[in-house]
């Protein structure tokens, strides 16, 4: 496959997969973790883009524009969150529905966490675990909204970022 963004955003989306079988396998719950979350949502996609814009820009002679880098940087984020996501949607929604009361235990463990250390009100906190046990499960169309929200915020900035790291001019 000679497209470096195309390569890397198939890789990325095996990658989130894999991760996201392997917590499932070791505690469902480590799923929902704050700090996994930060491993899926950053350090999992900005390695992927990086060899994106490295094979990019050695396939150029190591001349890359910041144009050429985020377009193959952003596909690289497009297509391996896609996958993740239409992956994590279906072990939630037909593999293990399970999974959708774990995480909403796990929103109101954190949300009393959060409310307890700010000193918030009881009455405040009562109304936002209701919310959260009220929240029906999120359909295949809010799924792809969320995502595609994710595709500026933080897709196209972590892919800004990587490209203008990773650009190397002909003068330079």
């Amino acid at each position: 496959m000679n497209n470096p963004g195309v390569k890397n955003g198939l890789f990325y989306g095996a990658a989130a997969c894999i991760l996201y079988l392997l917590l499932y396998l070791i505690s469902k719950r480590l799923i929902f973790s704050v700090s996994i979350g930060l491993i899926f949502g950053v350090a999992v996609p900005i390695f992927f883009m990086v060899m994106a814009a490295r094979q990019t820009r050695s396939n150029q002679e190591g001349i890359m524009s910041f144009g050429e880098g985020l377009t193959a940087t952003f596909v690289t984020y497009v297509l391996g969150s896609f996958i993740a996501t239409i992956f994590t949607y279906v072990m939630s929604n037909v593999i293990d529905p399970s999974l959708l009361v774990i995480e909403k235990e796990e929103a109101m463990s954190m949300m009393e966490n959060m409310f307890s250390t700010m000193g918030a009100p009881e009455d405040q906190l009562d109304l936002v675990k209701e919310s959260i046990e009220d929240s029906s499960d999120v359909g295949l169309g809010m799924t792809l909204a969320a995502w595609a929200f994710t595709l500026i915020i933080p897709g196209f900035i972590y892919a800004a970022i990587t490209s203008a790291i990773m650009k190397k001019d002909a003068t330079a």
